[in-house]
Order: structure tokens, then C-alpha cells, then sequence
């Protein structure tokens, strides 16, 4: 296996994980099997129900460490460290490498799309890139960040994305224009960060316990309520009714989830065992698309409904720390 690391290092946070992992599913929050979560988990992307049925542990095997999971209406996209990789949402025609550079230092981490573009972190070069959805056209330099960027999520109109040092997270224009730090603030390796139509939902990874999900209105700009009870989360995805994000493994590897009202802040209390057993989890993203059928094979169809802009999720990273 290519660039497979068992320890990801980031400036100021180390993190060991597992890459084989046993699941179990439990909920509290009420959810529908109509939609797939998917889950890094050290050298796979798992796949469940997004009500924590149906685990497919070794969905798709990948070339290096998962640090960000990204979806669209046709495929999954992810960056592990190595490159930036894509497959069907069957999880058929895997393509390990759709963009990634000769540099042996590279470090990629954090993916988002968009309906014309996909968009990732290369950390060792402090940049945000860009290329079209099957790779093609490629900018790499989209935005040069003025310290390590770690997780990336995009809008209709901005690209947001936190860093691995304390500062505020920073958004800019997807097709150019100048940055503009955002009175959010954030503490050490924010690499977790997804944004939907109401607000953007970022953390940072301390691996020392429990580490609210902090939320901000991107219309109103105002700071909404802490999410409470996630754990070093390496990822964030957002759904239109519902948050996800992954766990890291000193709360035992699992995926935690919270109910969303009308402003986009959290509703109940959260469930931090959607899925459970997990090894080493960054990078998250969520879907739209029925369970698959209990026959014939294929991928189902997608149903429409109210999938929400497709979110990056990051880890540490995008998805989403890193390990």
C-alpha cells in the first residue's frame, strides 16, 4: 500500500490510530435509512445507513490515511495524505489518485465540492486547490493561506477553511477575491469545518477530551449555540435536518449526531453513538440516497429530496484533527 501512514503528524498534535476497525450501531436520535454516512477510517471509507444500520466496513480501500470525505449526487471523493481520490457511490471505478503532485512532502487534507468544482487543502504548501469534478483543469494555488490550512468547506459564493494555529476561520471568494477573517474564533488544529445555507460548523481538535462543535450563522454572521459532547471530532458533515461528525479514538473511534432547527443551530441532545468501533475516523460526509436494494446489485438512483449543497468534511483536517 502506497504512503500509508500509521501516524499523521500535524505541528502541534499527534494522534495513534487503528486501521481495522469493528462497528456496532445504536441511536437515540430519530433518523431515516434514506440516506448513507460515510467515514475515513485509517486506510478505508466506511459506509452505513445514516441511522447507523448496514455497516460496510471496508466500503472502499484506499492508498494512504482518510482525511477528508466529500460527496456529490454520483460520487465520493476523499484526500488521504497522498492525493486526491474519487469513486462511484457504489463504490465501483476507484480512482486513487485524481489529482495529487510529485512532492514527497505533500500532505493533502480537507475536501469539499460544489456543482462544478472539487477543492482540497495541500498543507505542506499552506494552499487551497481546485479542479474541475473529474480532475481536469486543475488550480493548485486557488488561495495561499498565511498559516497551515487544514479543512475546507464551500458555498454557493465562499470557500471557508480553518488551520492548524489558533485564528479565526477565514472565508474568500471561490472565483477571486480577497480573504476575509471571520469573527469566529477557533484554538489549536481547527481542521474540522462544513458549511450548509444557514450556518458553518467548525472545531478544533483537542486531543485531550471533549471539544464542543462551535456554529455561526452565515447570514446574521451572530455565533450560535456550542454543539456539546464531541471528542477531538476529525470531520464534520451537515445534512438540511441533521449534524454528523467523527470521533476520535481516545471516545472510543465512533460518529456522533445532533438534531438541526429552522437557523441551523442544534436541537436535543446529541447521539455519540451512531457508530461505534471505529479505528482511527476522519473525514465525513453524508447523502441523500436510498438504502440499497435487498437484491440484484447496482447502485440506487438518486431520490433528490432535500439533499442539501454537497460539504466537505475535514479532519483534523473535509472532512476534517488529522491524526
Amino acid at each position: 500500500m502506497r504512503g500509508t501512514r500509521g501516524r499523521l503528524r500535524l505541528r502541534s498534535t499527534t494522534l495513534a490510530f487503528a486501521t481495522t476497525a469493528v462497528l456496532a450501531a445504536s441511536g437515540t436520535l430519530a433518523a431515516s435509512a434514506s440516506a448513507y454516512i460515510y467515514v475515513g477510517d485509517g486506510s478505508h471509507i466506511v459506509r452505513a445507513n445514516n441511522d447507523g444500520t448496514g455497516v460496510n466496513p471496508g466500503f472502499i480501500a484506499v492508498d494512504g490515511f482518510v482525511c477528508g470525505v466529500a460527496v456529490d449526487s454520483s460520487h465520493i471523493y476523499w484526500t488521504d495524505l497522498n492525493s486526491v481520490g474519487r469513486a462511484n457511490l457504489d463504490g465501483t471505478n476507484v480512482q486513487q489518485d485524481l489529482y495529487t503532485i510529485a512532492d514527497p512532502a505533500k500532505s493533502f487534507c480537507g475536501v469539499a465540492l460544489d456543482g462544478s468544482h472539487v477543492y482540497w487543502v495541500e498543507r505542506n504548501s499552506n494552499t487551497i486547490g481546485r479542479a474541475d469534478l473529474d480532475g481536469g483543469n486543475p488550480q493548485p494555488t486557488l488561495f495561499t493561506a498565511a498559516s497551515q490550512p487544514c479543512g475546507v468547506a464551500v458555498d454557493g459564493t465562499y470557500a471557508y477553511f480553518a488551520t492548524t494555529a489558533s485564528g479565526p476561520i477565514t472565508r474568500f471568494p471561490k472565483d477571486g477575491g480577497a480573504p476575509v477573517a471571520m469573527g469566529w474564533a477557533t484554538g489549536n488544529a481547527a481542521c474540522s469545518i462544513a458549511v450548509s445555507d444557514k450556518a458553518v460548523y467548525y472545531a478544533d481538535h483537542n486531543a485531550s477530551g471533549a471539544t464542543p462543535i462551535h456554529a455561526a450563522s452565515t447570514t446574521s454572521m451572530s455565533v450560535l449555540a456550542d454543539v456539546p459532547g464531541a471528542t477531538a471530532p476529525c470531520g464534520i458533515a451537515v445534512s438540511a435536518s441533521a449534524l454528523y461528525w467523527a470521533n476520535d479514538p481516545i471516545a472510543g473511534g465512533s460518529v456522533g449526531t445532533v438534531a438541526l432547527g429552522s437557523d441551523g443551530g442544534a436541537v436535543g441532545a446529541p447521539n455519540q453513538s451512531l457508530l461505534t468501533g471505529l479505528g482511527g475516523p476522519c473525514g465525513i460526509a453524508v447523502d441523500s440516497l436510498p438504502p440499497p436494494p435487498p437484491s440484484g446489485g447496482g447502485s440506487p438512483p438518486p431520490t433528490g429530496g432535500d439533499t442539501p449543497p454537497p460539504t466537505g468534511d475535514t479532519p483534523p483536517p473535509t472532512g476534517s484533527t488529522p491524526p
